[in-house]
């Protein structure tokens, strides 16, 4: 059942069959049903990623599934919210999530306020071992925003959204994104996103092909705590 109509889900992802918030096929069951179209871009798995989204297009006909070589988040991202024909983008990353009711709030609130052009978001990051909730302030914001105002990333590795060069004018969701990691985190940092941006890692390696990306992309059995 569709909560947040005029809406595209965008989406880039590499090598998500497991991650800690249950991999490809939970995202795409926990999210697409709840949106009026979605399109994900895959920028080059190697683990079947690429190979799901295929078969999952089959049950879910809103379903657009494309592909883009991997050269930078920000291109990567503007390849995912080009020529959407919905009015609002929603953009989520494989290891996040939202709550059903999350889906409804959104839709209020960008009722609420009409005049709104992009929503921002805080993030309730979850990890294995975390007793409480830790809330994070995520550079990747606005999540929700307007397709008719030319907004665009920037970045190569740190993403982020401008219109017209400018940050973008935003209001500030209720909503929290929760975002999933393993007890590896730094382990992640370390063997992946720091050389990427020093640039001692070609943006072309497939994440599945570094040493510890099996501990870094270890499921969290918190994620049951919020379906």
């Amino acid at each position: 059942m569709v909560l947040l109509a005029n809406t595209t889900l965008c989406a880039i992802v590499r090598d998500e069959m497991m991650n800690p918030a249950g991999g490809i096929q939970d995202f795409v069951d926990s999210v697409v049903p709840f949106v009026q179209r979605a399109r994900i871009v895959d920028t080059g798995s190697l683990d079947g990623t690429r190979q799901y989204l295929e078969d999952a297009k089959k049950r879910y006909a809103h379903l657009d599934v494309l592909d883009h070589p991997f050269n930078g988040y920000a291109p990567s991202r503007n390849v995912s919210i080009q020529d959407v024909t919905t009015d609002w983008i929603l953009v989520l990353d494989a290891d996040e999530r939202l709550m059903p009711s999350d889906f409804e709030e959104l839709g209020k609130e960008r009722e609420f306020l009409p005049e709104a052009i992009a929503f921002s978001f805080d993030f309730l990051t979850v990890s294995p071992l975390d007793v409480n909730e830790r809330v994070d302030i995520s550079g990747n914001n606005p999540r929700f925003f307007s397709s008719r105002k030319n907004i665009f990333y920037d970045n190569l590795v740190f993403e982020i959204p401008c219109l017209r060069g400018d940050p973008v004018p935003r209001e500030k969701s209720k909503v929290k994104i929760k975002h999933f990691i393993s007890d590896a985190r730094i382990l992640k940092s370390k063997d992946w996103y720091e050389p990427l941006k020093r640039g001692d890692l070609p943006f072309a390696t497939a994440p599945s092909s570094i040493p510890s990306f099996g501990q870094w992309k270890a499921y969290n059995p918190q994620r049951e705590k919020y379906r």
